[in-house]
């Protein structure tokens, strides 16, 4: 079992994947948060809600698992959080998710 900053991956999926560098996990986190960011700031006037375009990206993102891994480096990476903990996932983004919230949070609604 290898333990990499947040990231728990079993052995299995290390043997899977072929020989990945672990620290490729990373590229799709910063990828993910660069296309979040991306999205609130170009596509604000877009009257779609925010989370609705960033499903859409996540699918998109999803349908690149079919691409053979050799062909990108991304496409290796995505092989590597496929077996994640769920638990674990869970730790790294809800408090994410939660700490976005309240910083949008308007003060006159908290009386």
């Amino acid at each position: 079992m290898f333990w990499l900053g947040a990231l728990y991956l079993n052995t299995r999926t290390m043997e899977e994947v072929g020989n990945v560098e672990p620290t490729l996990a990373l590229l799709f986190v910063l990828t993910c948060i660069v296309i979040g960011i991306a999205t609130q700031y170009f596509l604000s006037s877009v009257p779609v809600p925010f989370t609705a375009l960033l499903f859409v990206f996540g699918l998109c993102i999803g349908l690149l698992q079919g691409v053979v891994h050799e062909a990108h480096a991304f496409t290796e990476t995505l092989s590597l959080w496929m077996d994640i903990d769920p638990n674990l996932l869970l730790l790294i983004f809800l408090p994410t998710i939660g700490f976005s919230s309240a910083l949008g949070q308007q003060p006159h609604l908290l009386r």
